[in-house]
């Protein structure tokens, strides 16, 4: 969670980190109710395995924040 409340969630068993929702409440709901959080990558990360996907920067899904 970051200073504004906005939950993330950090993969336990490969290099995944993804947004779960903009407040504790929304993140929660996401998870309880099965729907997949947006994949996130590091500044130096070309890509990422998430739900049987290869996931790159360009990717449709992808969670984007800071500056462009």
């Amino acid at each position: 969670m970051d200073s504004s409340g906005a939950c993330y969630q950090s993969s336990l068993t490969h290099e995944a980190f993804s947004f779960e929702g903009a407040s504790f409440g929304v993140a929660v709901e996401r998870i309880l109710l099965g729907r997949k959080g947006q994949p996130m990558l590091r500044p130096n990360q070309l890509s990422v395995s998430m739900y049987g996907k290869t996931i790159t920067k360009s990717h449709p899904s992808i969670y984007r924040y800071g500056p462009p």
